[in-house]
């Protein structure tokens, strides 16, 4: 900035803890405007730095500003298809939607800057098919209640191309709510499909956020940026093996040629899983769960 790039001098110090109150003396350049700025570690360990503006004229020799170095935090979960629990591991198979939920906590001092910036970035691995349709913001955990009309924008990024910043889409919570909500968290929820690009047997897709925030109270456009929370989603392979046993003790093993089967989703063998054939490697034939309106076999 202009105070670093020209050198300019500090008129005085103070070191204090949190909660502290500390002085400056500045009586030696006397009254005037003076630009106040805080270094403090956030609740993840970063540095960041609060600027404020403070008048001093004769008959006020003494200023109060209260600076507040606290940031947003970003949390993401995916919700486990066994259990119903969000957590950071879920494991799902082609096909089947998978819910996600964003918490984002809101500094107590977000109404002490002219405009406060606060949007959420979301980037998804390409095994994921976002519903836009079902992405919102909420101001409880379970996701009950939606913001009001207007308190937010969402940013999809379009079909093949991610966003400038590489994102999937974007939430951007407006500065008036933001301004009426300080010190609280809100949640933005919404779902996806498990597309057959999906990194299967063994690998995972990852999800991640982070938040973009202001860091001057007098420039929106001086933002910084949250680290980044990120979940995996995981599917898994097994392999089917039709063979007879055959040999002179009986024990050997031998593939039965031809041989064919179905997969069910459930014990009583009424839901079929539809498959996909995808490759061919040492004597296997490797299928994956075929997506809807896919071609079966």
């Amino acid at each position: 900035n202009y105070i670093e790039e020209k050198g300019i001098p500090a008129s005085g110090t103070a070191t204090g803890g949190k909660e502290d109150t500390v002085t400056i003396d500045v009586n030696e350049d006397g009254p005037g405007y003076y630009i106040v700025t805080a270094t403090a570690k956030t609740t993840d360990g970063e540095n960041t730095t609060v600027t404020a503006l403070c008048a001093l004229t004769t008959t006020d020799s003494a200023g109060e500003v209260a600076l507040k170095a606290d940031v947003p935090t970003v949390d993401k979960m995916v919700r486990e298809n066994s259990s119903q629990e969000f957590g950071k591991v879920g494991d799902y198979s082609i096909g089947e939607v998978v819910e996600f939920r964003i918490e984002g906590t809101i500094p107590s001092y977000a109404d002490k800057y002219q405009e406060y910036t606060y949007i959420f970035h979301d980037k998804m691995s390409d095994g994921l098919t976002l519903d836009l349709g079902s992405v919102a913001v909420y101001s409880d955990e379970e996701m009950q209640v939606k913001l009001p009309e207007g308190s937010y924008e969402v940013r999809p990024s379009e079909e093949g191309n991610l966003l400038e910043d590489g994102c999937s889409f974007e939430v951007v919570i407006s500065d008036d709510f933001i301004k009426g909500y300080e010190g609280k968290t809100i949640y933005v929820g919404y779902k996806a499909m498990l597309n057959k690009n999906m990194e299967i047997f063994d690998a995972f897709e990852t999800n991640e956020v982070y938040i973009e925030y202001s860091k001057n109270p007098y420039d929106a456009d001086e933002t910084d940026n949250t680290p980044t929370s990120t979940v995996k989603v995981y599917s898994y392979k097994f392999d089917v093996f039709k063979y007879f046993k055959c040999g002179d003790d009986g024990a050997t093993e031998r593939g039965l040629e031809g041989a064919q089967f179905k997969l069910y989703s459930d014990e009583a063998c009424s839901t079929e899983i539809k498959l996909v054939k995808v490759d061919e490697e040492d004597n296997k034939t490797i299928y994956r769960v075929a997506e809807k309106g896919e071609i079966e076999s």
